[in-house]
């Protein structure tokens, strides 16, 4: 049934009041609501050509570019990949079949595939290769059937599957087993139906239909003479024995599979007088069905009791100005969904989906082709004693609707030749008579028939306005006509047509809401000054404070919008601050977006029969059920025209039926026939996301690579532990409604809520070990629903944070421990090793001290008897001519007095050095001479000894800065030392630094090497290397000779050279000394 032009609107009576989906009768309300989904919307072509919904519930849509699965926020899409065999082998989508195991096949322009959701993969049959898929059906023998354009096959299920557990394993599709099934003719089956006696019936192009009967191989062919010629294009089986068949040319038909009879020419195109195309055909409801066609969507009942005959109860199509209509007329494909909602694919509009929804909200709003209601802004609605309601808006005037006879008028209110005052503001409805406030342009009264009476304007007078913008009117209970303006608030008398200004209440105050309530107190609402009442027959000022002080008026703070009591005698006071419930006892209730309202600011409110309270607001309409003050929200998905609605635009008519206005036009409903949704939706985790780019299923462990959907388990490394997770709930009806939250039982013990927009949960840096996840979801409804999803969630830790890195740590540490005890031991063994060796220490200095103190003791006590007895020595030496034979022992004796004098002079220059009691005289000195003259004494002694002695120097003189008498004790000593040890040779050297910056002396001799232990030895007070010797000396010569070459910044060293010789080396500089150099305590 086509629309024609003359009509206002589009009606569908039957559905709004009786509860049907869609109703039949043409006028200018409509209830259906369509939502649309496009390739905007993320689908993959507008030309859905087949859909259904599988096992876990997602929805799929087969297109020409592609198969979508949609979850109810997402569309994913499956296309060819040439590098990946398991891919869908073809994009053009034709057909989708679930069999009896859930499993779902797709045939496409390329061949038949199986899809695998476990794994996300498509296993095609390698006969099918090629072929383009027109028809797929099973039948209760565990066949599958499926036709391309000119053949028909069946493959035996059983012989493709084994079952593992819960899961079935595919393990190839030989050719063997597709049977070919060998026709009389040559027919191209387009469709199949299973009746209930499980027979198979098919649909062939050329009209003819096939019968494949069950527990037979025999096929029976029909070839009735109305469809002779006609292309079946869909069957469908109905509850008794009738087939439902839809055709290209000749519309829907009937069939009675007992009688083989079949009626027909059901739907026909009212203009043209032919056929309707029909393309797919459902089971709605009871005797229901729904018809996709090429001229839209037929709702049709099957009337007798044989189900022979049809009757249309609604015709839907597209209507270019009405954004909720069809999107296209070419009809392919309906679906419905578990929640009675239906999906309907088209060639060009892509998918409509018609949800089941909790109310039927009737729209009446501008459409181009019906201009007899005009205006988006619905303000006011009033009804006359005619039953003609009056609409009036803030952006084209009044619609005068009488919703029994479809009529519609649109009043255009004129002063003299004025503008036209588009803007209304304030209605009410008095007998004969309409009052129409608006905005700047004064109260205009009106007869029923829209004619204008009188227009009042603010004025100089007492008895006039001093506002023109009316914002309310109300008529009391005793008959008083109240006009609420933005400048003060007035009585006015009809008869008169004067104003009286309520003295009582401030004049320059905009009055915003006005009600009475059962006693005949009234109320009135302000925009900054708060609430009046007048009781008793006096105005006063009614507050809700905050607290026990007083001290700050909540209504003095907001807006009051809307004013409304209750059937249990509460004032509901609507404000932009929420709603303030007060109580005859004056307690108050304070309802916000804290309590689960949408939006604080509520426009208007009214009580239905059950008093619960609907409330319209900025962001959806409420419903606060009594009386437990459930709140329930309804947005657009549920059916609205907008989810804002406007200041004061609601009405009650006496069927109990339900107006609210709003920017987009007025909605009306019977708020008592609920569609309650009960259903549980299937809870899925769908995608995961690592630093925010999707991992295709396989890329990660999900326990055998499955699919997420199916995974209960995710292992991540430390790297991914920056992830998100996607879920979805499937319900389709209203997916705006659902509520998620989630909570890891490992972190916390509370769950946590998830925001709508966003059905996704995201870890940053989740530290390594095993968590379990759990979410769930509320239903359309927004009740919570056991639908929970638990995931269990691994992070494995990184390698130096792995159990095997703690076992090295533990053997590293146990190996610390140990290292640390043995060095502890060592170290206080050592310690104490120290201790005794430098007690030994301290010893031996003291003795040393002691022994140096006693020697200087003595060389202090003996050297002056010495020196006495030098001096007569000396004497009787001058004489020993005199005495012959006196002179050896003369002799003798002068040698050992010189010897003890060196020795005590030894003894007390080493003193002197310890004690920094000697200072050197330095002055140059040629050292070539003067060693050579110095060492002529010791030559003569070596060759009294048979050494070799020799003397080696350089060409050019070697000029130095020394103390002659300190140099002189240095080279005799080593002089000394030489000629004690020698065996045959005393070698003397003299040559400057390679630098020239020294002078280096070097005495060898061939005596017995020191061994290397005692190199250092050596130069220390007293000691003696080879205590076997008996060698005369003091001990200390090598020690002092080290200590005054030190002094003069230079260095006395003792080295083996390679011939076996003893080498002593002094190294003395030519210049000063940079520093004074004493000699260290020993």
């Amino acid at each position: 049934m086509c629309l024609r032009n003359n009509l206002l609107f589009r009606f569908l009576a039957g559905a709004f009041l009786t509860g049907s989906l869609i109703g039949t009768s043409p006028g200018f309300g409509q209830s259906e609501s369509f939502r649309h989904y496009e390739v905007e919307a993320g689908l993959s072509n507008n030309s859905v050509i087949c859909s259904l919904q599988d096992s876990q519930g997602f929805l799929w849509f087969g297109t020409s570019d592609g198969l979508n699965r949609f979850d109810g926020n997402v569309f994913k899409v499956f296309r060819p990949h040439p590098h990946d065999h398991l891919s869908i082998g073809s994009q053009a989508i034709t057909c989708l079949f679930l069999d009896r195991e859930k499993r779902m096949w797709v045939g496409t322009a390329k061949g038949l595939f199986l899809y695998d959701a476990r794994y996300e993969h498509f296993i095609g049959l390698p006969f099918t290769k090629g072929k383009y898929i027109r028809a797929i059906h099973d039948d209760a023998q565990g066949r599958l059937w499926f036709a391309d354009p000119d053949h028909l096959y069946w493959i035996q299920l059983t012989m493709l599957f084994s079952p593992i557990g819960n899961d079935v394993m595919l393990h190839y599709f030989p050719d063997k087993a597709v049977h070919h099934v060998h026709l009389n003719a040559s027919y191209n089956v387009t469709s199949f139906a299973e009746t209930n006696n499980k027979d198979l019936w098919m649909g062939t192009d050329q009209g003819t239909l096939l019968i494949a009967h069950t527990g037979t191989d025999s096929m029976e062919t029909w070839s009735p003479s109305i469809t002779k010629g006609v292309s079946i294009e869909t069957i469908t089986a109905t509850a008794g024995d009738q087939l439902l068949i839809g055709s290209s040319k000749a519309g829907l038909l009937i069939a009675n599979t007992r009688s083989k009879s079949i009626t027909g020419n059901f739907l026909r195109n009212q203009q043209k007088g032919s056929e309707i195309f029909v393309r797919n055909i459902i089971h709605y409801q009871a005797n229901e069905y729904w018809v996709a066609t090429e001229e839209g969507l037929y709702t049709v009942i099957l009337e007798d009791s044989l189900g022979q005959q049809v009757k249309i109860i609604a015709h839907l199509q597209k209507n270019y100005s009405d954004p909720f209509s069809l999107s296209d007329n070419a009809l392919y494909t309906l679906c419905k969904d578990r929640e009675g909602g239906v999906w309907i694919g088209s060639y060009f509009g892509g998918l409509n989906y018609l949800p089941r929804q909790p109310f039927k909200f009737e729209k009446i709003f501008p459409q181009s082709r019906h201009i007899a209601f005009t205006g988006n802004v619905v303000r006011e609605i009033v009804r006359d004693t005619t039953g003609d309601f009056w609409i009036g808006t803030e952006d084209a005037g009044i619609n005068k609707i009488n919703f029994q006879t479809k009529q519609s008028t649109h009043i255009l209110i004129r002063e003299g030749t004025a503008a036209s005052h588009s803007n209304v503001h304030g209605m009410l409805a008095d007998g004969a008579e309409i009052y129409a406030g608006t905005f700047n342009h004064g109260l205009d009264v009106l007869n029923l028939s829209g004619k204008l009476l009188h227009n009042y304007h603010a004025g100089p007078g007492e008895d006039q306005l001093k506002s023109n913008f009316i914002n309310a009117i109300w008529k009391t209970q005793a008959c008083k006509i109240l006009v609420c303006t933005s400048r003060g608030m007035y009585y006015f008398y009809p008869k008169t047509g004067k104003f009286s200004n309520i003295t009582a209440l401030p004049l320059n105050e905009f009055y915003s809401a006005i009600t009475e309530d059962h006693s005949g107190n009234i109320w009135v609402g302000t925009h900054t000054l708060g609430l009046f009442i007048f009781k008793q027959g006096g105005w006063q000022h009614f507050r809700i404070f905050l607290n026990a002080k007083k001290d700050k008026d909540l209504l003095s703070d907001t807006r009051i919008l809307y004013l409304k009591e209750d059937k249990t005698g509460r004032m509901w006071i609507a404000t932009e601050n929420g709603v303030y419930r007060v109580t005859n006892n004056h307690t108050v209730k304070i309802l916000n977006r804290e309590n689960g309202l949408p939006s604080n600011i509520i426009y208007a409110m009214m009580p239905d029969s059950l008093n619960n309270m609907w409330l319209s607001t900025s962001k959806g309409l409420v419903r606060i059920k009594s009386p437990n003050d459930n709140i329930e929200v309804y947005d657009k998905s549920d059916g609205l025209l907008s989810n804002q609605f406007n200041y004061q635009s609601v009405y009650r008519d006496d069927s109990g039926l339900l107006y609210f206005g709003s920017i987009k036009g007025l909605i009306r409903f019977n708020p008592y026939q609920v569609n309650r949704n009960d259903y549980i939706p299937p809870l899925y985790f769908t995608d995961l996301h690592i630093y925010n780019q999707q991992l295709p299923t396989g890329s990660f462990d999900l326990q055998q690579n499955k699919s997420l959907i199916f995974t209960k388990q995710i292992t991540l490394n430390h790297q991914q532990s920056n992830f998100s997770l996607n879920f979805a709930s499937l319900s389709y009806s209203a997916p705006s409604h659902l509520k998620f939250a989630y909570k890891i039982d490992e972190l916390q013990s509370n769950w946590t809520s998830v925001q709508r927009n966003t059905p996704g949960i995201y870890f940053t840096y989740l530290a390594p070990g095993q968590y379990t996840l759990r979410i769930r979801s509320t239903n359309s409804s927004g009740n919570w629903v056991n639908n929970e999803k638990v995931l269990s969630i691994i992070i494995l830790p990184p390698l130096w944070k792995s159990t095997f890195a703690y076992i090295v740590y533990i053997l590293l540490f146990s190996l610390l421990v140990y290292t640390a005890l043995a060095m502890y031991t060592r170290y206080h063994t050592t310690k104490n090793q120290r201790e005794v060796a430098l007690y030994k220490l301290q010893h031996e200095k003291e003795l040393y001290r002691s022994k140096i103190d006693f020697f200087t003791h003595i060389a202090h006590e003996i050297r002056t008897p010495l020196t006495l007895i030098k001096g007569p020595v000396d004497k009787i030496l001058e004489s020993k001519k005199h005495f012959p034979h006196l002179e050896g022992y003369l002799d003798l004796m002068e040698r050992n007095t010189k010897r003890l004098l060196l020795l005590t002079q030894d003894l007390l220059d080493f003193r002197k050095i310890e004690t920094d009691m000697i200072k050197l005289e330095l002055k140059q000195l040629e050292i070539s001479q003067w060693l050579e003259t110095f060492i002529e004494p010791y030559q003569l002694i070596a060759e009294q000894r048979h050494i070799s002695f020799s003397f080696q120097k350089p060409a050019e003189n070697i000029f130095a800065a020394v103390d002659e008498t300190a140099l002189s004790k240095i080279i005799n000593n080593l002089l000394d030392n030489a000629l004690k040890y020698a065996a045959t040779i005393i070698i003397i050297r003299l040559f400057t630094a390679a630098a020239k910056n020294a002078f280096i002396l070097e005495i060898e001799n061939d005596g017995l090497c020191v061994p290397e232990e005692f190199h250092k030895k050596l130069f220390e007070p007293f000691f003696r290397w080879d205590k076997k010797r008996q060698v005369n000396g003091s001990g200390i010569g090598l020690s002092v000779s080290q200590s005054l070459t030190q002094m003069h910044g230079g260095s006395l060293t003792y080295s083996t050279t390679e011939g076996n010789y003893n080498c002593f080396q002094l190294s003395i500089p030519l210049g000063l000394p940079t520093k004074k150099d004493t000699v260290a305590d020993n």
